[in-house]
């Protein structure tokens, strides 16, 4: 459950209920690593393309992304990646690697579960037909 499902679930809930929820969390969350899966049309798509440059961006914080690319056996697909810690305050994670990398946006692939992130990459200046909207696996 994302930060963002829960502010939506829970729209009144006062802020530091909000971070002991989100401490709570992050405890609980290696334990139940072992419950997560891997969407496998993606992993076939960057077992395909890893070879070329591919960028991870996550919202996600380095300790708990890198922890389900190794366990997934993911660690070396990525050229580069950019976590939560990476990224310019009031700068989406989309802009933030389009400045980074200084390329085109319309050179950009995305893969993304977020709708929100999509309509933020849109305005990062990503075409639309670049985006592809993942789909999470049933569990």
């Amino acid at each position: 459950m994302t930060r963002e499902i829960i502010k939506t679930l829970l729209p009144d809930l006062d802020k530091d209920d909000f971070e002991r929820i989100i401490k709570f969390k992050e405890k609980l969350y290696f334990r139940f690593l072992h419950e997560t899966r891997l969407n496998q049309a993606v992993a076939r798509i960057l077992d395909k393309y890893f070879k070329k440059k591919t960028v991870l961006a996550t919202n996600s914080r380095n300790e708990r992304a890198v922890m389900i690319l190794e366990h997934h056996q993911l660690n070396g697909k990525f050229s580069l990646r950019f976590y939560k810690e990476d990224m310019v305050a009031l700068i989406n994670k989309f802009e933030h690697i389009l400045s980074v990398l200084r390329v085109p946006a319309n050179l950009i692939i995305v893969f993304e579960n977020n709708k929100s992130e999509i309509h933020t990459a849109i305005n990062a200046g990503i075409p639309e037909e670049n985006i592809f909207r993942v789909i999470q696996n049933a569990t």
